[in-house]
């Protein structure tokens, strides 16, 4: 596949209610870390969910996210309430070093219209999720992100991130139904939404292997 995919109305509006039936039954994990640039503040909520291509989940989506992806298997499913952006990440780091990363793909479906964009990176994390781990190499971007684009959308990350990516992709607006298709290896972050809305941006989130 593409590194990165969007589309427009992937699913209706109804298949998104449908959707939003079946998560409300699963169990709310917050997420509330202890550092980082929103120490002891409330992230998000997270409903982890075991994929079954036979449920009513999998019957829904299974044949759609092949058609764009191939064969796959789910890694993992999360429906999440963001309350606040998360800042640069990769989470291509999911399990044993046996798993090619470069064949993790993450999905995502918006609930709701949010004035929010996904941005992605050319630099990629190896086994590894946090981008600190990154910087500790000392590569800077050669061709560094624009202090306007940062100052405008990458607030929340810290400052001297900006010296070690360079922009790769910026995604459209999000949209009930759309989805986003990208590969996880690849660092990225959410936009400074939560200067915009005062409520949580509502999502499906699939991270597949292709096979």
């Amino acid at each position: 596949m593409k590194d990165v995919q969007e589309f427009h109305h992937w699913i209706s509006s109804e298949e998104v209610s449908k959707i939003e039936s079946i998560v409300s039954s699963w169990t709310t994990v917050p997420f509330v870390p202890t550092n980082g640039r929103f120490p002891n503040q409330l992230i998000a909520n997270q409903h982890w969910h075991q994929w079954d291509d036979k449920d009513d989940l999998g019957q829904l989506l299974g044949d759609k996210i092949k058609s764009v992806i191939g064969p796959y298997r789910v890694v993992e499913t999360d429906y999440v309430e963001l309350f606040l952006p998360w800042d640069i990440h990769s989470e291509g780091f999911r399990e044993a070093d046996s798993v090619d990363l470069k064949k993790l793909c993450s999905i995502i479906i918006p609930f709701g219209d949010y004035p929010s964009r996904t941005i992605i990176f050319d630099q990629t994390g190896d086994g590894y999720n946090d981008f600190y781990l990154y910087k500790k190499k000392g590569v800077r971007a050669e061709h560094p992100i624009n202090k306007d684009f940062w100052d405008a959308n990458l607030s929340h990350c810290w400052d001297d991130d900006r010296e070690f990516v360079s922009l790769k992709y910026v995604g459209q607006e999000w949209h009930r139904g759309d989805a986003m298709f990208f590969k996880r290896i690849h660092f990225h972050s959410s936009d400074n939404f939560h200067l915009r809305i005062t409520y949580p941006k509502r999502f499906l989130q699939i991270i597949t292997q292709a096979l």
